[in-house]
């Protein structure tokens, strides 16, 4: 069943296919992820796959530190939308890293700064290196910057854990 919705309708329609009998694998958006979709369907999330720019599996210091923070915070292990958590962290870090390139909070010398980022800046999701410019301010180039991510026993996994060796998030 291929979906596109937000964590309550997707829900439904996992809990509805299984009142049916239906038993074919849900494929959605990102949105598969959100922990209002897995809570809400239960076992009946299981094996949802969708892509992913974070999967909350710590990989890296950064990715360890963020996951932690996050429960230490919250006192809850699961972030209701890692991928929306992740980039939205990233996105600070990077308007941060402009604004001390721009020295400035004037919004035409941050996106100046932004389109040419002189230093790395180390997120969540990834390493970014002059992740924009003037006419791309896309910071998803590539096929390996998303991961293909699983339900598995309540939790958003590596579809495959070869893809979780692989791929690198810096």
């Amino acid at each position: 069943m291929l979906t596109y919705g937000i964590g309550p309708e997707l829900a439904h329609i996992a809990n509805g296919m299984a009142r049916m009998g239906w038993q074919v694998p849900i494929i959605g958006s990102w949105t598969l992820a959100m922990s209002n979709f897995i809570e809400i369907a239960g076992r009946n999330a299981e094996g949802a796959r969708m892509p992913q720019t974070f999967i909350p599996v710590p990989r890296t210091p950064r990715q360890s530190a963020f996951l932690q923070a996050w429960q230490d915070a919250t006192g809850h292990p699961r972030i209701p939308v890692p991928p929306a958590a992740a980039q939205g962290y990233d996105s600070m870090l990077l308007l941060a890293a402009a604004i001390r390139q721009a020295d400035s909070v004037e919004g035409s010398r941050i996106r100046e700064a932004l389109e040419s980022l002189e230093s790395p800046v180390d997120g969540v999701v990834m390493t970014y290196r002059r992740p924009f410019s003037a006419d791309n301010h896309e910071t998803l180039r590539s096929a390996q910057q998303i991961h293909l991510g699983e339900i598995r026993n309540g939790e958003v996994v590596f579809a495959r854990e070869a893809s979780a060796r692989l791929s690198s998030p810096h």
